[in-house]
């Protein structure tokens, strides 16, 4: 915050606040004593007047008889700006795939999950509103002549750890082919 520690422990919670109205403080400590633990994000101010994002992890205690508060704040810039830069990247990835007409996929091996891109879902001619994809359904797609040479690819990949490039014909809904 820039403030020796003989000036920042005079200050009030209020003094740090770069946003937050006072109401808005009364209803942060009435949800911290009443659910026992909080956590949130808010914009805090240094002592030069710069605002930045903080995350606040809080707990309702008592202090010498008294009903307070006790917070740990973190200073979370750089994770806004990682934060950033990822949004930003994933975006102009998204374009280039749409550009090239190229797609990714990502599979959560615990749940089953897939995560598609939007330019995969246009390719294999589904509509992201409408399906939630996962392997069966990745699979239920490959041309029938080519599932059990891609399951292979994939299983071997799975085993091994390395990557794997395939290439197969999909049939879409309409029973196009792509390759």
């Amino acid at each position: 915050y820039g403030y020796s520690r003989s000036e920042f422990l005079k200050l009030s919670i209020r003094d740090l606040l770069a946003t937050e109205p006072r109401k808005g403080i009364k209803n942060r400590y009435k949800t911290i004593f009443k659910n026992k633990v909080h956590s949130f994000e808010s914009q805090h101010v240094s002592k030069d007047g710069t605002v930045f994002p903080v995350e606040i992890h809080s707990t309702a205690a008592t202090y010498k008889g008294k009903q307070a508060v006790l917070a740990v704040i973190r200073d979370i810039r750089i994770r806004k700006a990682a934060e950033r830069t990822i949004q930003e990247t994933t975006e102009r990835l998204r374009e280039a795939q749409q550009i090239s007409h190229t797609g990714n996929w990502s599979w959560d091996l615990r749940t089953n999950v897939l995560e598609w891109s939007d330019e995969v879902f246009r390719i294999s001619g589904l509509d992201p509103q409408r399906q939630n994809p996962d392997y069966d359904l990745f699979t239920k797609l490959i041309h029938e002549e080519d599932r059990d040479r891609v399951n292979a690819v994939v299983t071997a990949a799975l085993e091994d750890g390395a990557s794997y490039k395939v290439d197969y014909r999909l049939v879409r809904p309409t029973g196009e082919i792509r390759y």
